[in-house]
């Protein structure tokens, strides 16, 4: 049989070494001996329209006669299919082995992606060589599958073992339903109670069902797990509910178990000795409690076994209902091998629901995790008893591996917050932490965004250290791959406010450090990026991006955060961000004696702010413009964020705030904006065509913008960035301020900001109607900081001790007056 492998897409890493290893793999197996006769690579977008291809490519095999992986084939010199015309570019990278290789299983290895210079609607696209310890947006119509594509060619002949093998139901044993909480509808059970929902299938071991809501209001009615159609499912990915094994033998679920029985008796259900293949056989059991679902499972290994996967239990999410995330601790992060395995306890959340804490009350397990974008799916996995080797396989020794796991709801508000069940059931959802991707991402199906990483960590040291989840630890590891050299979306040649992103999260994260330990280690690295933000000033001491003019009519991607409007050359945005970043680069600085370093980056501070109102202010309108193009016109749309965040950053003289803020808001009296429960518009002005790209202009038809005022970023209403605007009337005693405040809190707890994947719910017309794309930015969390600092709840727990030269700290004219 003759075979042709179609590569899947994964998660990039680091190594044992701590170097950036962008390697992803996939195995196939096949139910005999296969000739290996090529393989294909697929490419995929990034989202900034460039066109990522494999560089390097290695191949290994695993011969019938032996258990040991050898690599068979390897290049680091693949050809990129690229064309002038991008119409006629292959999406496809075709390799072919000079000799077929001969083997029961195949995995392979792509390092070094690169980029193909592109030019498309309009924008030329660059590239450069891309070190990405984050996976990359799944793109386009190129699925995440794991699949194999046949070499019609050779008319290769065989099916892999992981396609369905329709086995007999589970024999039924004792069925008592003891209470009021225990129902059974035909072949399934159910269990409930003030907190969870779940049910169980009687025909398999498998749930149907799980839901939970930690505020006992009643939303454990609604399903959060997978319930599409089966055939589907399981053409498209791996991904079922219940127990999974894959190793050699190909891949076995709950739809292939063997023999085996069910009994349900009171609020516990058991699936007895079911069988998993020739030598597992597995028992597991739930039981409902008031305050806590417990689960126990038992693996009984008749000899020793590796597998590729070896869940006891797999709890498949659909995120269109809820973009469900996993907040836990990484094992063994920089190690080579398969990613997303986690440490107990855990913590689940789904937003709008709340979170769900899993702790390890007996045994030997951990936690595996991944998700599939354009599923719209995650599942998180429970490994009981296994040994992770190199590569990634799982090494489980023969015997009996018994595991004992409580399942129970779990509010993780910051330590001090308004009583507010939108802290309790909405906070822990700031954090989109991905440990398959090991980062804060824009979700939890999302890639990571540079230039939001100082977000995060003004968040996380709201929430306070330690605890469960430690949102403090996962923000700084997540920032540590950014400062060793990880990319993702926002690269800073391009973006301008990713470096001061960096040092801004550098800056905050260390500044309740007992001791300089972690700051003297990082150091180097946190100065290169304000370093870098140095070399992009000026005569008068201004940020200045230099790819783009940001003249009318360029029609190119932003500089900065707001992806849809042509900022560039001095960008009012990136300057702010960097004027707190050389601010806390000075203060770190300070801290570690490098006074030299600290005097240079708080005078480069100081002379950006005296720049700053006097190039930005429009004395036409009275509104800071959005940026100021290469042919010196100042570009003012009513810039309501930015604005509001010169007044948070102490960039705008004493005297000019309130008379800055009392134009902001006539501004929206004369709109009659009062749709504050669905966030806040950036700008209050339609943005005309000549300032927004050709590309993601949303099909714009009007010289002058007037058909898309309200959509997305031309004043569409979003809780992303409404930080500054609450903050800057906190600032100011604005009495408005309660009201608004109010709403948007009523509004998260109401569940509309927030909603499922690619729902667009994060932006929305000023009636409601639905604008976005994502449904969940974790950018729309911090505006819930701004109302902590607001209400008091922080400075007295965020700003205990100044964060070097912070100018969000403390005096609401910023420190550096």
């Amino acid at each position: 049989m003759n075979a042709h492998f179609e590569l899947r897409r994964g998660p990039f890493r680091y190594d044992a070494q701590g170097q950036i290893n962008q390697s992803y793999q996939e195995t196939s197996v096949f139910t005999s001996r296969v000739s290996l006769s090529g393989v294909t690579l697929p490419a995929y977008w990034d989202g900034n329209g460039f066109r990522r291809f494999a560089k390097h490519l290695r191949i290994l095999c695993r011969p019938a006669s032996q258990a040991e992986w050898v690599v068979c084939f390897e290049t680091d010199d693949l050809p990129l299919p690229v064309s002038d015309d991008p119409e006629k570019c292959s999406l496809l990278q075709q390799v072919k082995l000079a000799q077929p290789a001969e083997g029961i299983a195949f995995r392979l290895e792509c390092e070094a992606m690169v980029a193909a210079r592109q030019r498309f609607a309009g924008r030329e696209q660059n590239f450069r060589p891309e070190q990405v310890p984050f996976a990359l947006f799944y793109g386009g119509d190129h699925r995440q599958r794991r699949t194999i594509r046949w070499d019609v060619s050779n008319h290769g002949e065989g099916v892999p073992l992981n396609q369905t093998l329709w086995h007999a139901p589970l024999t039924r044993g004792t069925i008592l339903p003891g209470n009021e909480c225990i129902t059974l509808a035909g072949g399934a059970c159910f269990m409930e109670n003030a907190w969870c929902r779940v049910g169980f299938s009687l025909r398999r071991p498998a749930l149907t069902f799980l839901s939970w809501d930690c505020e006992c209001t009643g939303r454990q009615s609604e399903n959060l797990l997978e319930e599409g159609s089966l055939k589907q499912t399981m053409a498209a990915n791996p991904a079922w509910q219940g127990p999974l094994w894959f190793d050699d033998n190909g891949r076995i679920g709950p739809f292939q178990m063997g023999e085996g029985a069910v009994s349900v008796e009171g609020a516990r259900i058991t699936y007895h000795r079911f069988q998993i293949g020739a030598n597992v056989t597995a028992t597991v059991s739930f039981e409902l409690q008031a305050e806590q679902l417990v689960m126990d499972a038992e693996w009984e290994i008749a000899q020793d076994a590796t597998a590729y996967e070896a869940e006891v239990w797999r709890f498949l999410f659909n995120l269109k209902k809820a973009v469900t995330c996993v907040l836990a601790p990484l094992i063994n992060p920089h190690s080579d091998g398969a990613q997303g395995r986690c440490a107990f306890p855990a913590v689940l959340h789904a937003p709008n629901f709340g979170s769900i804490r899993l702790s390890l009350l007996e045994g030997d397990a951990l936690l595996g995790m991944d998700s599939h974008r354009a599923d719209a799916q995650l599942w998180a996995g429970i490994v009981a008893g296994a040994e992770v080797q190199a590569g990634g396989d799982l090494f489980l020794k023969a015997g009996r591996h018994k595991i004992r796991l409580k399942i129970e709801p779990v509010a993780a508000p910051p330590e001090k917050s308004p009583d507010h069940p939108a802290y309790r059931r909405m906070w822990a959802g700031f954090f989109g932490f991905r440990p398959e991707l090991m980062g804060m991402s824009n979700n939890s199906a999302s890639v990571n965004c540079l230039f939001t990483i100082h977000q995060f960590a003004d968040g996380a040291r709201a929430h306070g250290r330690g605890g469960i989840p430690d949102v403090h630890g996962m923000t700084r590891y997540s920032l540590e791959l950014l400062l060793r050299g990880g990319s993702g979306y926002g690269y800073p040649e391009y973006f301008m406010d990713s470096n001061p992103s960096c040092v801004i999260a550098a800056g905050v994260l260390s500044a309740d450090d007992q001791d300089t330990c972690w700051l003297e280690q990082y150091w180097s690295r946190i100065r290169d990026r304000a370093e870098a933000i140095m070399g992009l000033r000026n005569d008068e001491g201004l940020v200045v991006c230099t790819k783009y003019t940001a003249n009318s009519g360029e029609r190119i991607w932003s500089c900065n955060w707001w992806d849809v409007v042509t900022f560039g050359h001095i960008d009012a945005y990136s300057n702010a961000l960097a004027f707190r970043a050389l601010s806390l680069a000075a203060g770190m600085a300070h801290r570690l004696g490098y006074g030299e370093d600290a005097s240079r980056y708080a005078r480069s501070a100081a002379k950006l702010k005296e720049a700053y109102w006097s190039t930005l202010f429009n004395p036409a309108t009275g509104w800071i413009a959005g940026w100021k193009s290469a042919d010196g016109q100042l570009h003012d749309h009513a810039f309501v964020m930015i604005n509001s965040m010169a007044i948070c950053y102490g960039l705008v003289p004493p005297a000019e705030r309130a008379p800055l803020m009392d134009r902001i808001q006539t501004r929206f009296k004369e709109l009659g904006y009062t749709s504050w429960m669905y966030g806040v518009p950036g700008v209050l002005a339609p943005l005309p065509a000549q300032d927004t790209p050709k590309h993601g202009s949303g099909g714009l038809n009007r010289e002058d913008g007037r058909d898309l005022f309200e959509v997305y970023q031309s004043a569409g209403a979003t809780m992303s960035m409404a930080y500054y605007y609450i903050r800057a009337l906190g600032l100011l005693n604005r009495p408005e301020r309660a009201e608004i405040e109010q709403a948007i809190l009523d509004s998260f707890e109401a569940r509309i900001p927030v909603g499922g994947l690619h729902t667009g719910t994060d932006w929305r017309m000023w009636d409601g109607t639905c604008c976005g794309y994502e449904g969940l930015l974790t950018d729309q969390y911090y505006v819930l900081v701004a109302i902590l600092q607001n209400k008091g709840c922080s400075p007295s727990a965020l700003f205990q001790k100044p964060a070097g030269d912070d100018p969000m700290e403390g005096n609401p004219h910023g420190r550096n007056h």
